[in-house]
Parts: C-alpha cells; sequence; structure tokens
C-alpha cells in the first residue's frame, strides 16, 4: 500500500498588497511566497488530493462571496510580481478589502480548518 499524498491547503497574505492566496500543494510550494513578502496565515495537510481540492475549493467559494479576484488575468498577475515567473495559481488570489481587518482573515481561515476538521468541508 503506498504512502498517503499528505496534500496540504495553504493560505498566504501579502499585507502590503492586500492579496490573500489559497492554494494546494505537495512540497511546501509557499515558500516562494513568503520569501517575497506574503505571510503563511495557515495550512492543512489531507491525506487525499481529493479531499484537498475539496476543501480548497468550499474556501474559494467562501471568500469569492466577499473579495474580488485579485487579478484580472495572468498578465497583470505576472507583473505584480507576487507569484513567481509562470504566475500560476493567479485565479486563487483575491483582493482583500481595506476594511478587512487580518484579524478577520485569522477568524476566516481558522473557520475554514475547524469545518474541515468536523468533515464539514
Amino acid at each position: 500500500m503506498s504512502e498517503p499524498s499528505r496534500t496540504t491547503v495553504y493560505f498566504v497574505f501579502w499585507p502590503a498588497r492586500r492579496v490573500l492566496k489559497i492554494g494546494v500543494t505537495l512540497a511546501q510550494r509557499w515558500t516562494v511566497f513568503t520569501s517575497n513578502g506574503a505571510e503563511l496565515l495557515a495550512s492543512k495537510k489531507f491525506d487525499r488530493v481529493g479531499d484537498a481540492l475539496d476543501f480548497e475549493e468550499a474556501c474559494h467559494d467562501a471568500l469569492g462571496a466577499v473579495c474580488r479576484l485579485a487579478f484580472a488575468n495572468k498578465a497583470a498577475a505576472s507583473s505584480s510580481g507576487l507569484l513567481g515567473g509562470s504566475s500560476a495559481g493567479y485565479l486563487e488570489c483575491f483582493a482583500v478589502p481595506g476594511d478587512l481587518m487580518r484579524s478577520e482573515l485569522t477568524a476566516f481561515c481558522d473557520l475554514a480548518l475547524d469545518l474541515a476538521a468536523a468533515g464539514g468541508a
């Protein structure tokens, strides 16, 4: 029997740019982002890739209800310099309104993680 995947869903935030990214990785990809100003707000490991993708999608849906996408297109993401050369994952980035406090972002992440732990996502 093979080892579980241990896929991780991560939440990174660039406070100076007010951009929040929720992504999935097998290899702690968020270090690329934290090296250029992002802060890791939260992360959760999943044994099954499908569960991680379902959780990520639920988080995107919830955040998308209150935040717009941060980038209009891949070119805009590339010119921002936040995501690295390929700008992969630009559709996972949200523009956080100025009146949404850091503590509210953290509470969102905590709630999402609590729901996942309870089997609700």
